[in-house]
């Protein structure tokens, strides 16, 4: 059954003031931030960990190396240091308790639950103040936060009965039972609580409940699947135990077979593939954007991508298979991909358009029609099916951020490009990372007790650094 756990890494450090130079050009229009706003840093020296969101600084800090979940709004995180649990917000840094072994936070993250002891607790950001609403557990098998945080459903094992998991419903300050008699877990519920997504382990099914009647899904997705519903409730993908995905509507009742290679379980609404304009990133791929559905599958030699298109009446098109790299644009109109060595544009209806050749990693801008692709170790630059053109050499790294282009040399210098120019905005880089909401990148590296250390950067647009601390460990 699907077990909550604690979260990925995380660091924080002194935080200091001037930025480097910025790219010209308009700010850049990045959309709202959807996920991982919140960065962390580390210093070993005083081991501190300490926190910013939208690159502002967090009032406060915690003692140790802390380890972070990011609500799916990226404005609000867990934060673990061992089992002390933290709420990091712009409002500062709140200790929750200590002896967590099991904690969520809500989509909107403006709600935790998490278990201390045999207690199970409800933190609210607005009050910043705990409330008990369950005692006597001994482990929690499943939260489910509904898509607004009116509704809290949980399934847990009782002291007194620790072999016999019971699923309760927490909303309006009330505790009522659910699922009464069936060996199940819950998956997710819906504000209003008439849409209650459930997996039988007796029967092996995925159910759902919505408005009194009970509806069977699938009975061959198995225990350990991942779910994946939108913001409604109304739409779910789910992985049965062959490795096959499938997308399942409750409106028509329809199914449809999305193939293999998806194994990521999103938190936001933006998983709907009616409303979707901006892509979702988990671990950097985009899953869902305007109905363009992103698979990753795992091959002997790696990994292969592809994108198809799911129709209104849930059929799927392929519009790219078998690619090294396949990518949506932002706004779902159409895919880029690689194969062979060579960069592909193809829109919704199909038809191909082979923009470079000697191509080995994309990313799409803001502007869907703009592409950056790397040749060897030059950075190329085309809009649309221009003739590509040639932005610089000698490139290690690169990433896309709103209208911008951010890049290393192999010198350790940083630039900034908008199209085909760019501009030099530092030196002494070696490596960056991307997220949804912002872009770090590290320079000057030194080696401490055995720990490569880095002066760190932050950028909330992509095109100005500023500096946040040294003896970062990312």
């Amino acid at each position: 059954m699907n077990t909550l756990k604690k979260i990925a890494a995380l660091a924080a450090a002194a935080l200091m003031l001037l930025p480097l130079a910025a790219c010209g050009g308009r700010k850049a229009r990045v959309g709202p931030a959807l996920a991982h706003n919140a960065a962390r840093f580390h210093t070993p020296a005083d081991r501190t960990s300490r926190f910013m969101i939208d690159g502002v600084p967090v009032p406060g800090e915690v003692k140790g190396r802390a380890y972070m979940e990011t609500s799916a709004r990226g404005d609000t995180s867990l934060a673990w240091v061992d089992t002390a649990l933290y709420f990091v917000s712009a409002a500062g840094v709140d200790s929750l308790g200590t002896g967590v072994g099991t904690a969520e936070i809500s989509f909107d993250g403006r709600k935790a639950l998490f278990l201390e002891g045999n207690e199970l607790k409800l933190y609210s950001a607005d009050t910043r103040q705990t409330s008990v609403i369950d005692g006597g557990i001994s482990s929690v098998v499943q939260f489910a936060v509904s898509p607004g945080g009116e509704r809290i459903a949980f399934t847990a094992c009782y002291e007194e009965a620790e072999d016999d998991p019971r699923t309760k419903l927490y909303g309006n300050g009330q505790l009522t039972e659910l699922l009464t008699g069936r060996d199940a877990t819950v998956l997710a519920v819906s504000d209003d609580a008439n849409i209650l997504w459930y997996f039988e382990f007796e029967s092996g099914e995925l159910c759902v409940e919505s408005g009194g009647e009970r509806i069977v899904v699938s009975n061959a997705c198995g225990a350990d699947a991942n779910y994946n519903f939108t913001n409604d409730l109304s739409e779910v993908a789910f992985n049965t135990a062959d490795g096959v995905n499938h997308l399942w509507r409750l409106a028509s009742r329809t199914e449809t077979t999305l193939g293999e290679g998806f194994d990521y379980t999103l938190k936001t609404d933006v998983f709907s593939i009616s409303t979707v304009t901006l892509f979702t990133y988990i671990n950097d791929v985009p899953t869902f954007t305007n109905g363009l559905w992103q698979k990753r599958v795992r091959t002997d030699g790696g990994y292969e991508y592809g994108v198809g298109l799911i129709d209104e009446n849930g059929g799927i098109k392929w519009l790219a298979e078998n690619a090294s790299q396949a990518l949506a644009a932002p706004d779902g109109s159409r895919t880029a991909w690689v194969a062979g060595g060579r960069l592909y544009s193809t829109d919704l209806e199909g038809v191909n358009t082979t923009l470079a050749s000697d191509v080995d990693r994309i990313a799409f801008a803001a502007d869907p029609d703009e592409l950056y692709f790397i040749s060897g170790d030059e950075l190329c630059f085309v809009r649309g099916e221009n003739k590509p053109e040639r932005i610089g050499s000698g490139v290690t790294g690169f990433e896309t951020f709103g209208e911008y282009c951010v890049y290393i040399t192999n010198d350790g210098s940083l630039f900034c490009a908008k199209g085909a120019r760019a501009e030099q905005i530092g030196s002494g880089f070696v490596r960056m990372e991307k997220r949804a909401g912002h872009m770090l990148a590290y320079a000057d590296p030194v080696t401490e007790d055995g720990d490569t250390l880095y002066t760190a950067y932050i950028s909330t647009d992509g095109r100005s650094f500023t500096p946040v601390g040294k003896g970062i460990k990312p």
